[in-house]
């Protein structure tokens, strides 16, 4: 498993404790489609989330981080994940969403 799949496959693991309030997908381009979509695409608690696997300094690429604006300008969140520390944050984040929402729906 390369570097980049042990990142997403630890991130998918720690996603399951949040069913059903977390749901996501992880879109396979094949080199057809759009460019640059995020690696997981999900929905937390009502709130949109795109997360971006990238293994060491690798950087997002141009269409990456076009795309990565356009989330965010439409909104959305969106996350570079690296390792367990840039991990941790979106988790932060998604606990953060948990607290607001079971404070409006109980």
């Amino acid at each position: 498993m390369t570097p980049e799949g042990r990142i997403k496959a630890k991130f998918k693991k720690r996603l399951e404790k949040y069913k059903p309030h977390v749901w996501g997908w992880m879109p396979v381009s094949r080199g057809y489609g759009v460019h640059g979509i995020p690696d997981w695409i999900g929905c937390a608690y009502g709130c949109f989330i795109a997360v971006e696997f990238k293994a060491g300094t690798a950087e997002p690429t141009k269409h990456q981080a076009l795309k990565h604006l356009e989330i965010r300008e439409a909104k959305g969140t969106v996350f570079v994940v690296r390792d367990d520390e840039s991990m941790d944050e979106v988790f932060v984040e998604i606990e953060g969403w948990k607290l607001a929402y079971k404070a409006i729906v109980g």
